[in-house]
């Protein structure tokens, strides 16, 4: 396996122009990793393709403005061709615009056309990125022929990769990280964000940040309050996506007394980490979050379950929690030590702020990411 620091990765292309093959762009984590990405390739004056296979699911919310103005074209192949089309419209892209890469994102569809890709171009240079140990691991080993390059965002995935077939010499570890100069605790901002949401000063608030889906289980959130509804804290649940409705059917049913602000999607995450003394991840699978990253690096202690990339992120019991994937009871008991323990508590989101600079820095990544994206 590469190492982050290991000499061997390729150097990055001469300017050329990279083809990112995606399933859609919504707004999440993995999205504002791949346009800082991007935007660091752009500015080696490489021109930047995006091509989608699928269409926006309903009751996601698209995000195209973090990459409009970096790619030269977006295109939708739904919109433009029936699928037994799609490689000739590829292919013709690839042409038009001189690619001399292509990367594939968490898309199924992207790997299925890797064949054609690499017949029409065989000495274009391919890329695929993985984010987590379950999702597309399958989907690398079934075409991990035409992959020149698998960048793994954390070691789990990559032991997945090599456990499922993946040759270890073709995968580079590269955990993505933050900006470190956005994230950065302000005590005064910080006071200014809880008076702005009515926070009292000596509130103990639990905040979720995440989009609203069954793999972020924003309802196992609600169940750990529904566990604390006795306890006088306050609980900021933030996010939005398809499984609203379910959501905010579940907050109806929560206790009358429960202290529970449901904020909607919110686009300052940075105000949000401010607010709560702690945030909650209950995911039932995750790559590397960057909200967990963003807590650490504003001093804010993260509890979560120990899914995918996430124990990478957390030192157990000096930065946050780590919990059994699923175990509900786990979680509220570490709460209660956190809203017990304030003392404690003020040294941990220390400890997490050291813990990011040391760890998290994305500038460090990014030049990784270019080289390894656009090949020799």
């Amino acid at each position: 396996m590469i190492e982050p620091a290991e000499r061997g990765v390729p150097a990055a292309a001469q300017p050329g122009c990279l083809m990112l093959v995606v399933r859609h762009l919504v707004r999440g984590g993995a999205e504002r990793l791949l346009s800082s990405i991007l935007h660091h390739v752009s500015a080696q004056r490489v021109h930047v393709l995006i091509v989608k296979t699928g269409r926006t699911p309903l009751g996601y919310e698209e995000e195209v403005s973090w990459f409009a103005d970096m790619a030269i074209e977006q295109v939708c192949l739904p919109d433009c061709a029936a699928r037994d089309r799609w490689p000739d419209v590829l292919i013709d892209l690839i042409r038009r615009h001189g690619v001399t890469a292509v990367a594939v994102s968490d898309s199924d569809d992207g790997y299925r056309l890797l064949p054609a890709i690499r017949a029409a171009a065989p000495s274009i240079w391919i890329a695929d990125l993985q984010y987590n140990p379950l999702a597309q691991v399958e989907n690398n080993r079934r075409f991990g022929r035409f992959i020149d390059i698998t960048i793994a965002q954390s070691s789990r995935t990559a032991e997945a990769i090599v456990a499922a077939g993946g040759a270890p010499e073709r995968i580079l570890l590269n955990p993505g990280g933050i900006d470190l100069s956005t994230f950065e605790p302000d005590a005064a901002a910080a006071a200014q964000a809880r008076q702005a949401l009515a926070l009292a000063p000596t509130a103990f608030v639990v905040g979720f940040l995440a989009r609203f889906d069954p793999t972020k289980n924003p309802i196992g959130f609600l169940d750990v309050a529904r566990r604390r509804a006795e306890a006088g804290w306050t609980f900021l649940l933030a996010g939005g996506g398809p499984i609203e409705a379910e959501v905010d059917q579940a907050v109806r049913s929560l206790p009358p007394g429960l202290d529970l602000r449901r904020l909607g999607a919110v686009k300052d995450s940075r105000s949000f980490l401010m607010s709560v003394d702690v945030l909650v991840l209950t995911s039932l699978n995750e790559g590397r979050p960057l909200a967990v990253m963003e807590a650490a690096a504003m001093g804010c202690p993260v509890v979560a379950a120990a899914v995918g990339g996430v124990p990478e992120l957390i030192d157990h019991g000096a930065t946050g929690f780590l919990c059994p994937p699923g175990d509900l009871d786990a979680i509220a008991a570490s709460l209660d030590w956190l809203a017990a323990h304030a003392r404690e508590r003020a040294e941990m989101g220390r400890s997490a702020r050291m813990r990011a600079v040391r760890d998290f820095d994305l500038r460090s990544a990014l030049p990784r990411y270019a080289a390894a994206l656009l090949g020799p």
